[in-house]
């Protein structure tokens, strides 16, 4: 992930009386991300979702941000990358929902 830009410093930690408004926040940077890469522009929906991710930490939405980065880096041809980022989501949120997803993306890598 890139490192954070000198006007955008990462947000303190999140408690738990203002946590629905962060995690509001980072949904709306994900759905931001999507649409951007459903408009084939790699980058805007890279740099979306890794500043959710730097930002929004303790959200709760890091393994859908992780599958939503390594996707768009799969995409963009980013092969490294999106294998990084799907064994993340393995290794880190075994019992998240996208766990699911982030396999099948990984089996898709190792598919010839």
């Amino acid at each position: 992930m890139s490192e954070a830009t000198p006007y955008r410093k990462p947000l303190p930690r999140i408690d738990e009386e203002s946590r629905p408004w962060w995690e509001a926040l980072a949904r709306h940077e994900l759905y931001v991300a999507r649409y951007y890469l459903s408009e084939d522009r790699y980058d805007a929906a890279l740099a979306r979702v890794e500043y959710a991710l730097s930002n929004y930490r303790d959200t709760g939405l890091e393994p859908e941000a992780l599958v939503l980065l390594g996707e768009t880096h799969l995409k963009k041809g980013n092969l490294s990358e999106a294998r990084t980022a799907f064994l993340l989501v393995l290794e880190r949120y075994k019992t998240s929902p996208f766990a699911e997803p982030a396999a099948r993306f990984l089996s898709t890598l190792a598919s010839p």
